[in-house]
């Protein structure tokens, strides 16, 4: 009879386990929170042409680029959703913690975008070859590309090259802009003393 009981208890737990759903993250703040910024929904899109910008400010058309979020997966229990471009085959990305700041987090605890701390770091990195870090650092600004006018978050890659034979701008600073509803909508990377790299968002997709 006892046995039968404890089975009876370790089937019960294995079934709430099992129906256990991972908890909502977000917390909302003014009715925002940081997956506006950033959406993380399966079959999502964003198309962008990315542009070529020289010493002289004198543009063109290089590529026209994409990304789009794949599939979700569960890793140690927590949902991750994949998002693909023509960096990374796969970087993966979840939506949130339990914070104020509402964080984006990749993997390892990467933090990739806040909506409202425009006090901390991000993150940070430092090589043989660069010191990085990024901050969130302007909000409300308008940014127009070719998809539209809209209203942004920025945040902001700096870096510093260590190599005393580097010949480039030096220290550089690298911008992303974000629009609520949308996700990225411009970034704007520095890549030599002669090139800037930007991409501006046409088309884009929201599941």
């Amino acid at each position: 009879m006892m046995k039968l009981r404890l089975l009876s208890i370790l089937i019960a737990l294995l079934i709430l386990s099992c129906n256990k759903k991972e908890p909502t993250l977000c917390n909302v703040n003014n009715n925002e929170k940081v997956t506006d910024y950033y959406p993380l929904t399966v079959s999502s899109y964003w198309i962008y042409n990315e542009y070529i910008i020289d010493s002289n400010q004198v543009e063109f058309i290089d590529a026209v680029d994409s990304s789009y979020i794949s599939k979700d997966t569960l890793i140690n229990g927590k949902k991750y959703y994949i998002k693909n471009d023509k960096f990374s085959a796969g970087d993966f990305y979840r939506g949130c913690v339990t914070d104020s700041s509402n964080y984006i987090i990749g993997l390892g605890g990467l933090k990739k975008l806040s909506y409202n701390n425009f006090t901390d770091t991000l993150w940070a990195e430092t090589t043989s070859y660069s010191i990085s870090y990024s901050k969130m650092t302007n909000n409300g600004i308008i940014v127009i590309v070719p998809a539209g006018t809209f209203t942004t978050l920025k945040q902001d890659i700096f870096r510093y090259i260590l190599n005393p034979n580097y010949i480039g701008e030096n220290p550089y600073t690298d911008n992303i802009y974000y629009a609520k509803g949308v996700g990225l909508v411009k970034d704007h990377f520095y890549v030599n003393n002669k090139q800037w790299s930007e991409r501006r968002l046409v088309k884009y997709h929201i599941q």
